[in-house]
């Protein structure tokens, strides 16, 4: 369990503080859950901007502000973190996001940290996931910093251009 914490954490550059992140949830949001219960807990959120797809698009919450949750089929299956909430308080992401720890060295200490050619850029795309291989926590990592920060069930974790 403290490891399984350990490795999320150094994979969650984007953090606001008092925000709290996991396989599960992000911020209280339940990944998995129904978009009918995501408004019965969050009555403002409302769909994104310019969204055409109706299998999958994304929604925005005003309380919890910068982050957006993919919504496909009815489930929100992931939450897009942006990399302006850091938390200070976590030496392991910290390193990360200050380049003291690359992720060739994440790879090497950690087994399941999958490390991948990004696919459109140069760098990496850093990605832990869980046990069950069911949900996953992944970091663009470009030009030696973290770019973005998903956090989801699989496959819309994975996805690079999103609902596009």
């Amino acid at each position: 369990m403290l490891k399984t914490l350990l490795l999320a954490t150094f994979l969650l550059p984007a953090f606001a503080q008092a925000q709290s992140f996991d396989f599960d949830t992000v911020n209280g949001v339940a990944i998995g859950q129904s978009i009918e219960q995501l408004k019965q807990h969050y009555p403002q959120a409302k769909t994104a901007k310019n969204q055409i797809n109706t299998e999958c698009y994304y929604v925005e919450i005003p309380e919890i502000e910068g982050v957006q949750w993919m919504v496909i089929d009815g489930i929100v299956a992931r939450a897009d973190i942006p990399t302006s909430y850091k938390s200070p308080t976590l030496p392991v992401v910290s390193a990360f996001i200050t380049g003291q720890l690359t992720p060739e060295e994440a790879a090497s200490r950690y087994t399941n940290i999958e490390l991948d050619d990004h696919e459109y850029q140069q760098g990496y795309r850093v990605s832990f996931i869980n046990a069950n291989g069911d949900r996953a926590v992944v970091a663009d990592y470009v030009n030696n910093k973290v770019e973005n920060v998903r956090i989801g069930l699989i496959p819309a974790a994975m996805f690079i251009e999103g609902c596009a």
